[in-house]
């Protein structure tokens, strides 16, 4: 019977409370509200402060989430970034201003209390910080062996494209003694262009590379969900 009214009471709470929804905009802007639909590019929303719904654009929203620690919507830039910051090093900063350098970092983007999870040193245990208490991510240089394999592979692909257009049919290729001349002929360029690609996409990286990213405001301008 008090197990009865427990829930009774309990079921009362969340009626009265209903989830809100907060949307963290690129660059770490927010609204707090409600979202009435999810669609292909857009997002219905109905802001806390009014009965009018509006449409938002996915491509200016990073996540949503609500006051339950649940996530509504994650976007590619959110997902992209934590792929490339993935097993790398850097610095989190928390809402609060704390900083915590680490040497490797990992995600657990569950739909349910996300997290980042983060290494200190290569010895430490895995340390997980609520994704809503982090202020920005930033990856640090080891971010620029990702763009010297992406120049070593552009530079060596576009030898093989030229290595290949040399060739007008399939059965050509097995012409050995045409095979080796061709591929003795761009072999120059392939130790040239190569360097030089590599080269030049560090340069492009270090940049105009995306090496941090804001997560949520800092606590003091923060927008806290009421229910």
């Amino acid at each position: 019977m008090k197990f009865c009214k427990v829930l009774i009471i309990l079921m009362s709470i969340m009626t009265a409370a209903p989830l809100r929804h907060e949307i963290i905009f690129i660059g770490g802007e927010t609204i707090v509200g409600r979202v009435a639909n999810i669609g292909e590019d857009t997002l219905r929303f109905q802001p806390g402060d009014s009965d009018d719904e509006q449409d938002i654009l996915l491509d200016s929203i990073l996540y949503v989430h609500n006051n339950a620690g649940k996530l509504f919507y994650v976007s590619k830039k959110l997902r992209k970034f934590v792929d490339r910051a993935r097993g790398r090093g850097g610095a989190i900063t928390m809402i609060d201003g704390k900083r915590i350098p680490y040497v490797r970092l990992d995600e657990e983007l569950f739909m349910y209390t996300p997290k980042l999870v983060y290494f200190t040193s290569d010895t430490s245990r895995r340390q997980a910080i609520d994704l809503l208490e982090v202020h920005s991510v930033r990856i640090d240089h080891t971010l620029s062996e990702y763009a010297v394999k992406k120049g070593a592979l552009a530079g060596t692909g576009l030898t093989v494209l030229r290595f290949l257009f040399n060739f007008k049919a399939l059965k050509e290729l097995f012409n050995f003694s045409k095979v080796f001349n061709t591929a003795w002929a761009l072999y120059p360029d392939l130790v040239t262009h190569t360097p030089v690609i590599t080269i030049g996409w560090l340069v492009y990286d270090y940049f105009k590379g995306e090496r941090k990213l804001i997560l949520n405001p800092p606590e003091s301008a923060r927008v806290t969900l009421r229910e």
